[in-house]
C-alpha cells in the first residue's frame, strides 16, 4: 500500500473515532539506550526538541509538512542515558537499531508511525496510540504485544520477537501483517477483510492450527500467506486458503534469485551500513531496465537511482545533483511467492569504499503501464510547461464535479537533475465500481519542455465491487 494512501485512512479512521487528545497530550516521548551513536528519524509539525540525557542542550526544530527531519549524536562512550522527545505534531518516530532498552510513547497520541526495529526492547505499550497506522517492532524482545486500541494499523511487522499470542481481531483496516519467526501457535484473521499479505513462518503452528488458520482468511484482496518452518507446514490442507483465492507458499529450500516483474514497484527498508534507507524500485515497460529512489537520511532527500535488471543481480547507480555518487549491487531473493530481501553492497563512485546493504521488502504495488507517445507529441505542441503539476494536468483533464466527496492531490518528488515523478489522485469518482484512480508521470524537465519517460495507472475499487488497494485488477 502506497505510503501517502496510509496516511488519508488514518485520518479517515481518527475521524471516526475520534482523537479530540492528539493536540493537547503534551507529546513527550523517552528512549533509554546505550549506544554510543544515535540516529533519531521525526516527521510532523510544529515544533520537536530533543534532549539526549546528557546535559548537553537541548536540540530544538520546526518539523515542516511531515519532511523527515534527523537528529544525530555521538556520545563519548556507552553509559545508559535517557532520552526525550518532546513535540506536540509529531506522527513519525523511526528510531530502530540504537539499542534501545525502553520505549515510552504513551504521551504521543498524534503518532502514526513507529518503527523501533533491531533493538533491545522487552516490552512496548502503544495502547493510547490509537493514530498509529504502521508499527514495525521486528527484531526485539517481545513476549506480548497489544494491539487491541489500534484501530487505525494497517501495517504490522512484528518478526524475530518472543510472542506466543497475538490478537488483531480489532484491527478492522489492517493490510500487512509479517509476524514470523515467533512462538505463535494460533491466529485469527477474520476480521481483517483488507488483509493481503500475511507471514506466519517459523512459529510453531501443527498442521490443524494452520488449517484453521486458512479458515478465517477473506478473500477480499487476496495476495500471499507464508507459512513455511512451522511444523504443520509440511502435512497441513492449503487447498483451504487457496480455494479463498490465496497463495500458500511454504518454500523449504534456500532462497534463490528473482528478477523484478515490469510494472511493478518494490519497497523495501533496512540498512547500508549502520544507515537507515527506505528503497523503492520501479521496473518499466523495457524489464531489461530499472529506476527508483531511495531516502538516506544524511542528504535529507530522496536520492534517483538509474540501473539494470538481471535474474542473479540487481544494480543501481544513485545520482545526487547530477553527479553519480555510488552504486548499489547486490539480488533480490525470493522464497517461492513471497520475496523476502534485497542484500549487496554499496560502492562510492570512486570505487574506493564499499558497505554490505540488507534490506527487507515492505510492500508491492501493481501498475498498468500506458502508451505515452500521443501524450509526448501533446507536451511538444503545447506552450511551455513550467512545472510538474502542469504537466500532470495537461495529461490529466478529468473534471471534478461538485457532485459527491471528489478529491484530486498531486505531489512531486524532485530527484533532482530534473528528474520528477509526479503523482496524481483522484478519489470518489463518479463510477459505479471504481472509487480512486493513481496516475504516476515519470519525466525530466528540460531547457525548454519536458521528457517523459513512462505513464503509470492503477486503481481501487469500490466496497464490494472488487480490490480496495491499488491495483490494476477490474472492478467489479
Amino acid at each position: 500500500m502506497n505510503k501517502a494512501n496510509i496516511f488519508l485512512t488514518a485520518a479517515l479512521i481518527i475521524a471516526a473515532i475520534g482523537c479530540g487528545g492528539c493536540r493537547g497530550s503534551g507529546g513527550t516521548m523517552t528512549m533509554t539506550t546505550a549506544a554510543e551513536r544515535v540516529n533519531i528519524i521525526l516527521k510532523g509539525s510544529g515544533t520537536a526538541t530533543v534532549d539526549w540525557g546528557d546535559g548537553s542542550q537541548p536540540e530544538t526544530v520546526e518539523l515542516v509538512d511531515n519532511n523527515q527531519t534527523t537528529f544525530t549524536r555521538e556520545f563519548s562512550d556507552a553509559t545508559s542515558r535517557t532520552i526525550t522527545i518532546t513535540g506536540r505534531q509529531i506522527t513519525s518516530l523511526y528510531c530502530q537499531n540504537i539499542k534501545l532498552t525502553s520505549l515510552d510513547v504513551s504521551r504521543n497520541r498524534a503518532l502514526a508511525e513507529l518503527n523501533c526495529s533491531e533493538n533491545q526492547l522487552a516490552e512496548l505499550d502503544i495502547s493510547r496510540n490509537t493514530a498509529l497506522v504502521r508499527l514495525v517492532c521486528e527484531n526485539n524482545q517481545l513476549n506480548a504485544l497489544d494491539v487491541s486500541r489500534n484501530y487505525a494499523l494497517q501495517t504490522l511487522i512484528c518478526c524475530n520477537n518472543l510472542l506466543t499470542s497475538l490478537n488483531v481481531r480489532r484491527n478492522a483496516i489492517l493490510d500487512l501483517l509479517h509476524c514470523k519467526d515467533n512462538f505463535l501457535t494460533s491466529l485469527d484473521v477474520s476480521q481483517n477483510a483488507m488483509l493481503r499479505m500475511l507471514s506466519v513462518a517459523g512459529n510453531q503452528f501443527t498442521a490443524d492450527e494452520l488449517n484453521a488458520l486458512f479458515a478465517t482468511l477473506g478473500n477480499n484482496s487476496p495476495l500471499v500467506i507464508d507459512i513455511s518452518g512451522n511444523p504443520g507446514s509440511a502435512t497441513c490442507d492449503p487447498s483451504i486458503a487457496q480455494a479463498m483465492g490465496w497463495e500458500v507458499s511454504n518454500y523449504t529450500g534456500a532462497a534463490s534469485p528473482y528478477r523484478p516483474q515490469s510494472g511493478k514497484v518494490y519497497s523495501f527498508e533496512g540498512y547500508v551500513g549502520n544507515s537507515a534507507v527506505d528503497l523503492s524500485i520501479h521496473v518499466p515497460a523495457n524489464d531489461a531496465y530499472l529506476f527508483g529512489n531511495y531516502y538516506y537520511t544524511r542528504y535529507q532527500t530522496k536520492i534517483r537511482l538509474d540501473g539494470v535488471n538481471e535474474r542473479d543481480v540487481t544494480k543501481s547507480d544513485e545520482y545526487i545533483d547530477g553527479r553519480h555518487n555510488g552504486t548499489f549491487t547486490g539480488t533480490i531473493f525470493s522464497d517461492a511467492q513471497e520475496l523476502i530481501k534485497f542484500e549487496g553492497t554499496w560502492t562510492n563512485a570512486e570505487d574506493t569504499r564499499q558497505t554490505d546493504f540488507k534490506l527487507s521488502l515492505v510492500s508491492t504495488e501493481t501498475f498498468e503501464i500506458s502508451d505515452v507517445q500521443q501524450f509526448r507529441e501533446q507536451v511538444a505542441n503545447s506552450v511551455y510547461i513550467q512545472t510538474a503539476e502542469e504537466l500532470m494536468r495537461l495529461y490529466y483533464t478529468e473534471e471534478v464535479s461538485e457532485e459527491g466527496n471528489q478529491t484530486v492531490t498531486v505531489e512531486d518528488v524532485d530527484l533532482g537533475d530534473g528528474y520528477h515523478q509526479v503523482t496524481l489522485i483522484h478519489e470518489g469518482l463518479l463510477d459505479d465500481s471504481m472509487y480512486a484512480q493513481k496516475i504516476v508521470i515519470f519525466a525530466r524537465k528540460t531547457e525548454q519542455s519536458w521528457e517523459v519517460f513512462e505513464i503509470w495507472k492503477n486503481w481501487k475499487c469500490r466496497a464490494g465491487r472488487g480490490h480496495q488497494y491499488w491495483g490494476t485488477e477490474l472492478c467489479r
